[in-house]
């Protein structure tokens, strides 16, 4: 099976995503938060209608979730379909696709059964908070990083056999 570690990937981030919402949905009310890290890191369990950083999460219409839900969907088969045909060999890659397929298949996943996306990761310095957020949006974010990594390294690795060639 060669594409085994795209498909472990993929589901590991589903799972690991859907246990820790399922979580913080048992232990925290609506919008508690818990204090982990003083001036740091907090727990919070926090309702997103938007996109990431909670673009379009105050609209009232449900066409937004249906446009995010779609445009994500289309995302996916666009990514299987480059995985696949591409083929690459590279585990990084491998790796890297299946983070980013696993973590919008679980912000799908709340979508379809919530209307909304659970996030519950509050990083902050004193009174400046980043956006919160969920264990699918880290796996977009480093199965991104991993994919254009590898890519650099790619290309790193193809300009010094051009240059030994010259030579």
């Amino acid at each position: 099976m060669p594409h085994r570690l795209f498909i472990f990937s993929a589901i590991s981030v589903v799972v690991v995503d859907q246990i820790t919402k399922l979580w913080i949905m048992a232990e925290f009310a609506l919008y508690e938060i818990k204090m982990v890290i003083p001036d740091f890191f907090n727990l919070v369990h926090i309702r997103n209608k938007g996109m990431a950083f909670g673009v379009f999460s105050n609209s009232e219409s449900a066409i937004p979730l249906y446009v995010i839900t779609g445009i994500s969907i289309i995302l996916i088969i666009i990514l299987t379909y480059w995985f696949l045909s591409e083929n690459p060999d590279s585990p990084a890659m491998k790796v890297g696709c299946g983070f980013i397929l696993g973590g919008a298949a679980g912000n799908i996943i709340d979508r379809i059964r919530f209307g909304e996306v659970i996030d519950f990761l509050d990083f902050y310095i004193k009174t400046w908070h980043w956006p919160a957020f969920n264990v699918a949006d880290t796996a977009i974010n480093i199965g991104a990083a991993i994919i254009i990594l590898s890519m650099i390294k790619g290309k790193k690795n193809l300009f010094k056999a051009e240059q030994s060639e010259k030579l």
